[in-house]
């Protein structure tokens, strides 16, 4: 069963997309951007960063009731 697998190394590991909006940008910012969301957007907002760049690398403040500004730390 387990004779028929290869194991192969060297090969390149794809690179990752982005399947939402949000995702885009969280890959495109670096430590010390920020963005301004509104509140439905917020917490998505940091979880994408987080999820890209690890914990702890997403801040947000927030602005106005209904604005937002978020952060990526590291």
């Amino acid at each position: 069963m387990f004779d028929k697998i290869k194991i192969r190394s060297g090969i390149p590991l794809p690179a990752r997309h982005s399947h939402t909006e949000l995702g885009a940008i969280a890959d495109k910012m670096k430590p010390g951007d920020c963005v301004e969301v509104d509140k439905y957007r917020v917490i998505s907002m940091c979880q994408a960063i987080r999820r890209r760049h690890g914990s702890g690398s997403a801040t947000m403040r927030k602005l106005s009731d209904d604005l937002y500004r978020v952060w990526r730390n590291k």
